[in-house]
Protein backbone atom coordinates (compact mmCIF):
# COMPACT_ATOMS: atom_id res chain seq x y z
CA UNK A 1 0.00 0.00 0.00
CA UNK A 2 1.17 3.67 -0.70
CA UNK A 3 2.02 6.20 1.40
CA UNK A 4 -0.85 8.16 2.99
CA UNK A 5 0.82 11.44 2.54
CA UNK A 6 1.50 10.45 -1.43
CA UNK A 7 -2.02 9.38 -1.89
CA UNK A 8 -4.25 11.60 -4.47
CA UNK A 9 -7.73 12.32 -2.72
CA UNK A 10 -10.92 13.73 -4.44
CA UNK A 11 -13.90 15.24 -3.11
CA UNK A 12 -17.16 14.49 -5.15
CA UNK A 13 -20.80 15.36 -4.66
CA UNK A 14 -22.10 13.07 -7.29
CA UNK A 15 -24.54 10.51 -5.20
CA UNK A 16 -23.86 7.84 -7.31
CA UNK A 17 -20.35 7.59 -7.01
CA UNK A 18 -21.30 7.06 -3.20
CA UNK A 19 -21.86 3.58 -2.11
CA UNK A 20 -24.44 3.47 0.97
CA UNK A 21 -22.88 0.79 2.76
CA UNK A 22 -19.65 2.35 2.46
CA UNK A 23 -21.55 5.81 3.88
CA UNK A 24 -23.40 3.67 6.81
CA UNK A 25 -19.80 1.83 7.70
CA UNK A 26 -18.36 5.89 8.09
CA UNK A 27 -21.08 7.09 9.66
CA UNK A 28 -21.24 4.29 12.07
CA UNK A 29 -17.48 4.95 12.83
CA UNK A 30 -18.44 8.57 14.60
CA UNK A 31 -19.04 9.23 18.37
CA UNK A 32 -22.72 11.02 17.57
CA UNK A 33 -24.29 8.28 15.51
CA UNK A 34 -22.51 5.00 15.91
CA UNK A 35 -25.78 3.71 17.12
CA UNK A 36 -27.63 4.96 14.06
CA UNK A 37 -29.98 2.52 12.13
CA UNK A 38 -28.88 1.60 8.85
CA UNK A 39 -32.37 2.47 7.31
CA UNK A 40 -32.19 5.84 9.28
CA UNK A 41 -28.77 6.58 7.27
CA UNK A 42 -29.94 5.44 4.15
CA UNK A 43 -33.29 7.66 4.28
CA UNK A 44 -31.07 10.59 5.29
CA UNK A 45 -28.89 10.00 2.65
CA UNK A 46 -31.72 9.63 -0.12
CA UNK A 47 -32.88 13.05 1.21
CA UNK A 48 -29.94 15.31 1.08
CA UNK A 49 -26.79 16.56 -1.11
CA UNK A 50 -24.24 14.23 -0.35
CA UNK A 51 -20.28 14.24 -0.46
CA UNK A 52 -17.95 12.25 -0.65
CA UNK A 53 -14.00 11.81 -0.03
CA UNK A 54 -11.90 9.12 -2.27
CA UNK A 55 -8.30 7.99 -2.56
CA UNK A 56 -8.61 5.65 -5.27
CA UNK A 57 -11.92 4.43 -5.85
CA UNK A 58 -12.19 3.60 -1.79
CA UNK A 59 -14.37 6.51 0.01
CA UNK A 60 -12.68 7.62 3.43
CA UNK A 61 -15.10 10.72 4.12
CA UNK A 62 -18.42 11.83 4.01
CA UNK A 63 -20.61 14.55 4.60
CA UNK A 64 -23.87 15.47 3.44
CA UNK A 65 -26.08 18.95 3.79
CA UNK A 66 -29.66 19.21 4.46
CA UNK A 67 -31.56 21.90 1.88
CA UNK A 68 -33.87 23.72 0.51
CA UNK A 69 -31.60 24.45 -2.34
CA UNK A 70 -32.90 28.13 -1.93
CA UNK A 71 -32.44 29.91 1.38
CA UNK A 72 -31.58 27.56 4.19
CA UNK A 73 -29.40 24.62 4.74
CA UNK A 74 -27.80 22.53 7.74
CA UNK A 75 -24.02 20.73 7.37
CA UNK A 76 -24.39 17.12 8.76
CA UNK A 77 -22.37 14.33 9.49
CA UNK A 78 -19.29 15.15 8.33
CA UNK A 79 -16.74 12.14 9.10
CA UNK A 80 -12.87 11.39 8.04
CA UNK A 81 -11.72 8.05 8.46
CA UNK A 82 -9.23 7.82 11.23
CA UNK A 83 -6.67 6.84 9.46
CA UNK A 84 -6.90 9.83 7.32
CA UNK A 85 -7.73 12.72 9.48
CA UNK A 86 -4.61 15.21 9.75
CA UNK A 87 -4.17 15.55 6.03
CA UNK A 88 -6.37 18.06 5.27
CA UNK A 89 -9.05 16.60 4.41
CA UNK A 90 -12.12 17.85 6.22
CA UNK A 91 -10.70 21.60 4.98
CA UNK A 92 -10.77 19.79 1.39
CA UNK A 93 -14.54 18.41 2.23
CA UNK A 94 -15.66 21.82 3.17
CA UNK A 95 -14.08 23.64 0.33
CA UNK A 96 -16.72 21.37 -1.66
CA UNK A 97 -19.65 22.10 0.09
CA UNK A 98 -19.17 26.41 0.15
CA UNK A 99 -17.98 26.49 -3.52
CA UNK A 100 -21.60 23.98 -4.90
CA UNK A 101 -23.51 25.82 -6.80
CA UNK A 102 -26.82 25.28 -5.68
CA UNK A 103 -26.00 26.59 -2.20
CA UNK A 104 -24.53 29.95 -2.95
CA UNK A 105 -28.60 31.50 -2.55
CA UNK A 106 -28.56 30.05 0.99
CA UNK A 107 -29.30 32.59 3.32
CA UNK A 108 -28.72 30.36 6.70
CA UNK A 109 -26.02 27.61 6.80
CA UNK A 110 -26.07 26.34 10.22
CA UNK A 111 -24.08 23.41 12.23
CA UNK A 112 -24.09 21.71 15.58
CA UNK A 113 -20.12 20.53 16.43
CA UNK A 114 -18.64 19.76 19.95
CA UNK A 115 -15.07 19.49 18.64
CA UNK A 116 -14.67 21.30 15.15
CA UNK A 117 -15.45 25.54 16.02
CA UNK A 118 -11.73 26.09 14.35
CA UNK A 119 -12.05 24.19 11.21
CA UNK A 120 -15.74 25.53 10.74
CA UNK A 121 -14.50 29.17 11.61
CA UNK A 122 -12.53 29.06 8.54
CA UNK A 123 -15.54 28.89 6.21
CA UNK A 124 -17.20 31.76 7.86
CA UNK A 125 -19.54 30.04 10.38
CA UNK A 126 -19.85 31.32 13.80
CA UNK A 127 -21.42 30.79 17.09
CA UNK A 128 -25.01 31.89 17.29
CA UNK A 129 -25.36 35.95 17.53
CA UNK A 130 -28.92 35.34 19.68
CA UNK A 131 -28.78 32.68 20.82
CA UNK A 132 -32.00 32.83 22.22
CA UNK A 133 -33.73 33.12 18.86
CA UNK A 134 -32.62 29.03 18.14
CA UNK A 135 -34.94 26.62 19.08
CA UNK A 136 -35.31 22.98 18.83
CA UNK A 137 -36.94 19.33 19.62
CA UNK A 138 -34.27 17.12 20.64
CA UNK A 139 -35.92 13.46 20.91
CA UNK A 140 -32.77 11.85 20.60
CA UNK A 141 -32.34 9.36 18.08
CA UNK A 142 -34.71 8.56 15.47
CA UNK A 143 -36.92 5.34 15.72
Amino acid sequence: MADIADVQYRVTFNSNELAIEEVIRLVHLTSWAKDRREDIIRRAFENSLNFGVFVSERQVGYCRVITDYATFGYLADVIIEPEHRGRGLSRRLMDAVMSHPTLQSLKRFCLLTTDAHGLYRKFGFENLEYPLNYMEIEKGEAA
